[in-house]
């Protein structure tokens, strides 16, 4: 594991998984690609608490077992707020991407008849808007979905996005954040 990261530090996955263990405590894995395009399993942490200080301690265990940490340049995680605020700290100079698995799956969860009021029509077509906005290939071409979600839904659908969403979308549209590497 330690052999893996030191070979391939630049790029690195984090998620936590519950369904594994009966205590009900959150199982951390973070992996990293090889030079072949394999998964490799670099960490492994059982936290009996998904807090702040529980990553925390995680995350600077992963940096005292691995000097090779400062040379991580880019973290895919999920958008749990906490997770990215302690990411963030730990890694300042890695950028942080957000899943597009977890991104389109939050849209589905979210985008609801009941959440938004909107119909069973309305809501197909925001999320076929929404998946093409998270493939959009310019900012140019992310603003114009943007704009055509503002003036055709109801005014929440558009602040939902506005609060949660637009300010971080260089984390979750591959084609507008910060690169590092190339992926």
């Amino acid at each position: 594991m330690k052999n893996s990261l030191s070979a391939y530090p630049e790029f690195i996955c984090i998620d936590a998984t519950y369904k594994l263990l009966d205590i009900k405590a959150p199982l951390y894995i973070i992996l990293n690609e090889d030079g072949n395009g394999e998964s490799c399993i670099v960490v492994v942490g059982i936290l009996m608490q998904e807090d702040k200080e529980s990553l925390q301690w995680f995350l600077d265990t992963l940096k005292n077992c691995n000097p090779c940490w400062k040379n991580i340049r880019n973290i895919m995680s999920d958008k749990d707020i906490t997770e990215c605020e302690v990411l963030s700290t730990s890694f300042p100079d890695a950028q942080l991407h957000i899943c597009i698995f977890h991104v389109l799956k939050i849209f589905q969860r979210e985008i609801t008849m009941e959440k938004l009021k909107i119909s069973s029509t309305t809501r197909n077509h925001l999320l076929e808007l929404l998946q093409k906005m998270v493939y959009a290939n310019s900012e140019e071409n992310f603003d114009i979905l943007l704009q055509k979600i503002k003036d055709n839904f109801p005014g929440r659908v558009f602040s939902y996005l506005n609060d949660n969403w637009v300010k971080i979308r260089g984390e979750w549209c591959p084609f507008l954040g910060k690169k590092h590497i190339i992926l």
